[in-house]
């Protein structure tokens, strides 16, 4: 059983809309049928006619409806042979009993339906109708009496193929539209988890490796407080002050880590306000800081805002750990196209710089939206983090 990959299941061809068009069009087509038999065929001819008129009238109303809900190709392909079959016998039986036509009408509703089909299939069906009825107008009528409908009706329905090719046509690219647009959602969706598992992860390892090493060193120093609390009660107090010292330091990192769990720092204020405020939790130690901001803040977004804070914010974090510095200078440069955040200190300088997770982690943020990341260290030489990132 072939499926969908050769049949365009078309929601507009098969609807209740279509099934109301279709029948309103049979309204249309079946009394001009009926009255030419009726007027001028025999009883048993107008019965026939009837009887074909309501058989093909069920057919392509509800009929239609089921075999389109079949999904089958071949479902597909037997409904049109047997009705393009029915409406010939039709014709022949309209020229045994009348002069008339009209019965040829009512392909208009089966090439309709035919916009399912592939295109090829849609031409072959339609070119075997009008060859099929040109041989059985041949057979009933003079020449010059059925060159005239057939080439009518070989225009109408050619426009009637053309009608429901461009419906599915239409449809198709709607659907692929929205199926571009849902996987573009998709990804974005997988961009920003992924992002958000990245900081999650480096925070959760931050968290991890504070915690343990604070709990490690001070529960160091009380044992080593006990051990001398008979023997040297100063020794033992200075131990328990430098527990205590070491408890506020990692209760000040956890702080500071959780902190960057809640919501954006950056939000209901401008960025360089942000930072400003930043550089006023870390300037409280001592470290002399220079904050500058250079040209025209433009709107930027706020996934450029969280990387370009937690840039500043693992800069400072990694000055106030490691640098042994006395004075740093921050800048935060706003150009045409995009933002840039030099931080620049005068401490010990590094060998290996870009080791560290934190690093790591804004070399990813800042990768991820586009920018680029340089770091120039060496040891006594200061360090200098430049982060880049477009508009």
């Amino acid at each position: 059983m072939k499926t969908m990959n050769e049949i365009n299941f078309s929601k507009r061809l098969s609807g209740i809309t279509a099934t109301i068009i279709y029948a309103a069009l049979l309204i249309g087509f079946a009394p001009s049928i009926l009255i030419n038999h009726y007027l001028n065929g025999t009883p048993a001819g107008f019965a026939l006619m009837a009887l074909g008129v309501f058989v093909y009238g069920l057919a392509v109303t509800v009929g239609w409806r089921w075999v389109v809900q079949q999904r089958s190709a071949l479902v597909v392909r037997g409904y049109f042979t047997a009705l393009s079959l029915l409406i010939l016998m039709m014709f022949v039986l309209e020229n045994l009993n009348t002069d008339g036509g009209a019965v040829l009408n009512l392909t208009v509703i089966l090439l309709l339906q035919s916009g399912v089909l592939p295109v090829l299939w849609q031409l072959g069906l339609h070119l075997a109708m009008i060859a099929a009825v040109m041989m059985i107008a041949a057979v009933f009528m003079p020449l010059e009496q059925f060159i005239l409908p057939t080439s009518v009706l070989l225009l109408t329905n050619g426009a009637v193929v053309l009608m429901g090719y461009l419906i599915v046509r239409d449809e198709q690219t709607q659907l692929a539209l929205e199926t571009a647009n849902r996987k573009l959602t998709e990804y974005a969706t997988q961009a920003e988890e992924l992002a958000t598992m990245r900081e999650r992860n480096r925070l959760a390892r931050e968290i991890h490796d504070n915690l343990g090493h604070y709990l490690t060193v001070v529960n160091t120093q009380i044992e080593a407080a006990r051990t001398v609390l008979d023997t040297d009660r100063e020794r033992s107090i200075y131990l328990l002050e430098r527990a205590q010292a070491l408890t506020k330091d990692g209760l000040t990192e956890i702080r500071r880590s959780v902190a960057a769990l809640r919501s954006a720092p950056v939000e209901q204020r401008p960025l360089s306000d942000a930072i400003r405020a930043l550089l006023s939790e870390y300037g409280a130690s001592g470290l002399k800081l220079e904050y500058q901001v250079e040209g025209e803040q433009l709107p930027i977004s706020e996934t450029v805002e969280q990387v370009l804070y937690r840039a500043a914010q693992e800069g400072l974090t990694n000055l106030h750990r490691h640098a042994r510095a006395t004075a740093a200078e921050l800048r935060l440069i706003f150009r045409k196209d995009q933002v840039s955040l030099f931080l620049h200190d005068n401490g010990i300088g590094s060998a290996n710089p870009t080791t560290g997770f934190g690093l790591l982690g804004v070399q990813e943020r800042v990768k991820l939206i586009g920018g680029r990341v340089t770091i120039e260290t060496a040891p006594g030489a200061g360090f200098l983090l430049h982060v880049e990132v477009p508009m």
